[in-house]
């Protein structure tokens, strides 16, 4: 073949692809060829296994359970992570804090404040005071509600009430405003804990 007649017969080629009927066909991307890959040798895999041929029906069949077992698999694994994933949120209050006694949040606050971290120091009394409430029977116990909506469980005229008052304006300063909490700030939360019934000093 001549080059003219080559480069001819490239011409009516190139014509040939151009047409509608062609405008699908491509070559495989990298990620089709990896799938592809992936595919061939689980079918070899199952060839060497069971003896089946690669073109049997009962090749395409074995590769059909293989990927609805794996695909079972995968669902049971997200459905008990998910259960899982419930029943811990049950047991944890707003931001997936644990639900702990006051006096384990009263710690937390001791060890905040040695760390200079005021701030928590103050977020852990406030929930000290949530924990204490709920103890005595004063506040359900349910750790998803606002502070405020905690306060409105409270009998206004009450000493809890401005004892959870003065914690709930603290929070709110400190750990969801912008704040700078002092040490004078957490005295006064320890201060209203101790209002509340719990032993700080």
């Amino acid at each position: 073949m001549t080059p003219a007649q080559l480069e001819q017969a490239q011409a009516e080629l190139n014509r040939i692809l151009a047409q509608p009927e062609f405008a699908a066909a491509r070559a495989p991307n990298a990620f089709e060829f990896f799938l592809n890959r992936i595919r061939n040798a689980i079918i070899d895999w199952l060839d060497n296994l069971f003896h089946v041929g690669r073109h049997s029906p009962i090749a395409g069949t074995l590769l059909f359970l293989l990927i609805a077992m794996v695909a079972l698999a995968a669902v049971f694994l997200l459905i008990r992570n998910e259960r899982r994933g419930i029943l811990l949120a049950l047991e944890t209050g707003p931001g997936g804090m644990l639900a702990r006694s006051w006096e384990q949040w009263l710690a937390s606050a001791r060890e905040a404040a040695e760390r200079g971290d005021l701030r928590k120091a103050i977020h852990c009394s406030y929930w000290a005071g949530i924990s204490r409430l709920q103890d005595s029977g004063a506040l359900p116990r349910d750790l998803t509600k606002t502070p405020r909506e905690y306060l409105r469980l409270l009998r206004s005229a009450s000493p809890l009430a401005e004892a959870m008052r003065t914690l709930t304006a603290q929070l709110e300063s400190f750990w969801y405003g912008p704040g700078k909490a002092t040490a004078a700030d957490l005295a006064k939360c320890f201060r209203s804990l101790e209002d509340l019934g719990c032993k700080v000093s």
